[in-house]
């Protein structure tokens, strides 16, 4: 099995490098890296990444992509899980793969954080303009 190949030796890297993409906490460049330790799978990057967490009402919709390249070939496979179901069944190998050298990951919102942080950008670029207005009020 594919458990009995990815252990650490002397030939094998003791961290791997993984990009991320986090939506909650965006960086400025719009990735960042976080070094795995050899052996780590899909679902450990999840928690790792930021993916996971928070409140069950507002988080429960969260999905988690994983983008893997194949070295050899150039093709790239992508696995896209919703984050509580990756969590809860962590040992299906099809669905949790070993993460390798240069994987990506990245993290998509539910509906309801999405939605909330619109509001809350709307409201931010609104509320000087209420403030002054009030200022000049006359009541």
């Amino acid at each position: 099995t594919q458990s009995d190949l990815v252990r650490p030796s002397q030939l094998t890297p003791q961290r791997v490098s993984i990009l991320y993409s986090n939506l909650t906490e965006p960086s400025s460049q719009g990735g960042d890296t976080m070094e795995m330790e050899y052996g780590a799978r899909f679902a450990q990057a999840a928690v790792a990444a930021g993916c996971a967490g928070g409140s069950r009402s507002t988080n429960a919709k969260r999905r988690v992509l994983l983008v893997q390249t194949n070295r050899l070939t150039g093709e790239s496979k992508t696995i896209d899980r919703p984050v509580e179901a990756l969590l809860k069944n962590p040992t299906d190998n099809g669905e949790n793969p070993f993460l390798m050298p240069q994987d990506s990951l990245v993290c998509y919102d539910s509906t309801v954080t999405n939605v909330s942080g619109v509001l809350r950008i709307i409201s931010n670029v609104f509320s000087p303009f209420f403030l002054i207005r009030d200022l000049f009020s006359n009541d």
